[in-house]
């Protein structure tokens, strides 16, 4: 089962802003968490950005937003936080806790095995 998401962002003159949602699959060693991008649709208008897309039930993800100057020379700012969407109820994740929620999401759903194998036991 799937939901629609969406989020607004504020645009920042004489800036480019990247936008990316994710859903958390385990972990990484590099970028700390293992992602699946999710295809976004985007609308801009009254200095804002609107984006939507579908996310599965039951997953834990990621929204990004940064924002650089306009040769990308410099980073201005970042928006960025973590939520569980569980049963269709979204839930908002502290990073540190993205992982072991990760872990009990998934043992609950009795699908722990290969899906998050890179995921160390809490």
């Amino acid at each position: 089962m799937t939901e629609n998401w969406s989020e607004t962002v504020e645009c920042i003159p004489e800036t480019i802003c990247k936008i990316y949602l994710a859903e958390i699959t385990g972990s990484d060693p590099t970028y700390q968490f293992a992602r699946s991008f999710i295809r976004l649709s985007y609308d801009y208008s009254d200095n804002k950005i609107h984006c939507e897309g579908e996310i599965p039930d039951n997953g834990v993800f990621e929204f990004c937003a940064r924002w650089y100057t306009v040769n990308q020379a410099e980073y201005v700012k970042r928006n960025r936080y973590w939520f569980a969407l569980i049963d269709g109820t979204y839930v908002p994740v502290q990073q540190a806790a993205v992982l072991p929620f990760l872990r009990f999401l998934h043992k609950q759903q009795g699908a722990l095995g290969d899906y998050v194998s890179d995921v160390e036991p809490a």
